[in-house]
């Protein structure tokens, strides 16, 4: 497969060796010695189950920052989470940094039947061993390793599957996710799709938070004021009493002071 197109179009920048060091350590992976596949799929699972997806700054009224060196400095420093273009912009930033090929696709994600708006998410296509794959760890779901783009099938939990376009749908146990195309796009690309998720009403992100965080056998969440923990597709919900509780709740599930 040539790749040489998409390579000289990405424009993921890099991070500075003190933001790299942070950054593995805060995930809990040693130095990276090589880009290789296996290394690949242990970030990316050590990222998804330890930086939870949440979208806190939204309802804190804090503006949210595509600089991925601001996004980093917010994981690491802050012991803070994200949403899909703050953590799989500065995942991109990571992986360049540790000698991949990446870049940055768009997509657009089912609610139901209906798909979201043009930039609505961001994912990760990364260059390696001759073949494309795709990476994600902003999407709040456990992808148990990157997927080969150009296999489209059913084989596994999450595959590919082709549509009538050039997008490409990735479904998880026959439910389709999210559509996306292979056009690179750098970050700022996602910027008024980004801003429309922090102010407008018809965003899902406005109308509630969302604090999630996968795990082997399932995920915890806090949506709105209620908990939900999820074990082997069975789901455990309760109301959270007060305020200090909810607090309490995420310094102990999630780490997180807010």
């Amino acid at each position: 497969m040539d790749t040489t197109r998409h390579v000289r179009q990405s424009r993921v920048t890099t991070l500075d060796p003190d933001r790299v060091t942070r950054y593995l350590a805060r995930i809990g992976v040693g130095p990276v010695t090589a880009p290789t596949l296996d290394a690949l799929a242990r970030l990316a699972h050590a990222h998804v189950t330890t930086i939870p997806f949440e979208n806190l700054d939204i309802h804190l009224e804090n503006p949210i920052s595509l600089v991925p060196e601001e996004v980093v400095d917010k994981l690491t420093l802050d012991n803070r989470g994200g949403f899909c273009y703050e953590l799989n912009g500065a995942f991109a930033a990571l992986l360049v940094s540790l000698g991949y090929e990446v870049d940055l696709l768009e997509a657009r994600v089912f609610n139901d039947s209906r798909l979201g708006p043009r930039f609505d998410h961001v994912t990760i296509c990364v260059y390696l061993d001759e073949a494309e794959w795709l990476v994600d760890v902003g999407f709040g779901t456990l992808i148990p390793a990157p997927i080969r783009i150009d296999e489209l099938g059913s084989a596994g939990p999450f595959y590919l599957a082709p549509t009538e376009s050039d997008w490409i749908d990735l479904v998880n146990n026959g439910n389709p996710q999210y559509r996306f195309d292979r056009t690179p796009h750098p970050l700022v690309h996602f910027a008024p799709t980004c801003i429309f998720h922090q102010t407008s009403v018809d965003s899902h992100f406005t109308k509630k938070t969302i604090c999630t965080l996968p795990n082997e056998r399932g995920k915890v969440t806090i949506s709105g004021r209620d908990l939900i923990v999820t074990v082997d597709g069975v789901k455990d919900r309760r109301e959270i009493s007060d305020d200090d509780e909810l607090r309490a709740l995420y310094q102990s599930e999630f780490g997180m002071t807010v």
